[in-house]
């Protein structure tokens, strides 16, 4: 039976939640405008534990809360893979396999199935429906009316964030895609005219969520902070701070157990190759050969010769196969160290160690 290493980091999951979106834009939505609504988001596909950890976190602060969660669905994100990486255990050993996506589902419903399989059940709306709704109506007037100034204040948001992750856009860009052609280019002032056309990118989709649709939102590491872009450009664009935000993520690995033995027994092996290459069956002849270095001149043959005699005289000692046990278990850490498997790819006991841990750090779900 395989132990889970479960490590759930989260912030910002303890603060009050108001109701303060935008109503039109709720109703426009289908979502209530009395009670809070806390949202996170995803691509679509197979889901490893840290995002998925979000999901659990909108549902126990709905289910705290008396409010609605939601999963905002990207789709209008490109290039997703056609394939997942599953760790597979056999005889002893640890290996990756390359699946296929479920194929025989389409986007919405493999989210469902995988929120099916936790327990909760978000409302789940699509990254493509917002630029219609009634806030974001409201910022493509804005920008129509500025483009320059909604640009320059992204343009200053992105210098002041290093390493947000957040492309700078170029004098005239807009934080949107234009889908034409059968592919995409980053938008101008002149798309805006041709708005059925338009995808919102990362900050305006985050932008219109926390302004219009919920009173929270819960990013992973990475949306958490290319966020403080989306802060930066709003305070600046509009002289308006977004609601708050929160940060949840979650570090599943496969076997706990066989990844911290796999991680000692590398040390140990290090040590032994270590004291293999340096130890010797001779001591005299190791000092004798130490003599013969420190006595020569730098740079001659006699100091050469000493260095390679001491050399061959370490390697006596060196088991051979010593390289090849280190690079197995490498080979296996490589498996064991990786957190971003589907976690519906793993053995049922992961998905239940998962409920347990999340639980436990959220509260409950229902």
């Amino acid at each position: 039976m395989h132990v889970y290493d479960i490590v759930i980091t989260h912030r910002g999951l303890d603060r009050d939640i108001t109701v303060g979106a935008d109503a039109a834009t709720r109703r426009h939505l289908g979502l209530p405008t009395d009670r809070p609504v806390i949202a996170a988001g995803h691509q679509p596909g197979l889901q490893h534990g840290g995002i998925l950890a979000k999901d659990m976190a909108v549902a126990a602060l709905a289910h705290r809360a008396g409010g609605v969660g939601v999963h905002l669905l990207l789709d209008t994100v490109d290039g997703l893979p056609a394939t997942v990486d599953v760790p597979v255990h056999s005889e002893g050993r640890w290996a990756v396999e390359h699946r296929s996506r479920l194929d025989d589902k389409n986007d919405a419903d493999c989210m469902q199935h995988q929120f099916d399989a936790l327990g909760i059940a978000p409302t789940v709306i699509r990254s493509s429906s917002l630029l219609g709704t009634p806030g974001a109506v409201s910022l493509l007037d804005r920008m129509r009316a500025d483009a320059a100034a909604c640009t320059a204040a992204l343009q200053h948001a992105v210098d002041a964030v290093p390493g947000s992750g957040v492309r700078r856009p170029a004098d005239g860009e807009l934080p949107m895609w234009v889908h034409a052609d059968g592919g995409r280019r980053i938008a101008t002032a002149d798309d805006l005219h041709t708005p059925q056309a338009l995808a919102p990118r990362a900050v305006l989709t985050t932008a219109i969520m926390r302004l219009f649709v919920c009173d929270l939102f819960v990013h992973g590491t990475g949306g958490s902070h290319y966020d403080k872009v989306t802060d930066l450009w709003l305070t600046t664009w509009r002289g308006q701070t977004p609601p708050p935000r929160a940060m949840v993520t979650a570090d599943v690995y496969p076997d706990a157990a066989a990844r911290s033995a796999a991680m000692t027994t590398l040390a140990e092996v290090h040590a032994r190759h270590r004291a293999a290459t340096h130890a010797t069956t001779d001591p005299a002849a190791k000092q004798a050969l130490l003599d013969r270095i420190d006595a020569a001149p730098r740079g001659s043959a006699e100091r050469r010769d000493a260095f390679a005699a001491l050399t061959a005289l370490r390697q006596q000692r060196a088991p051979v196969d010593i390289d090849v046990q280190i690079e197995d278990i490498q080979q296996q850490l490589a498996v064991l160290d990786r957190r971003d498997y589907p976690l519906l790819a793993l053995p049922e006991s992961a998905r239940r160690a998962f409920i347990s841990a999340c639980i436990e750090a959220f509260g409950p779900v229902t």
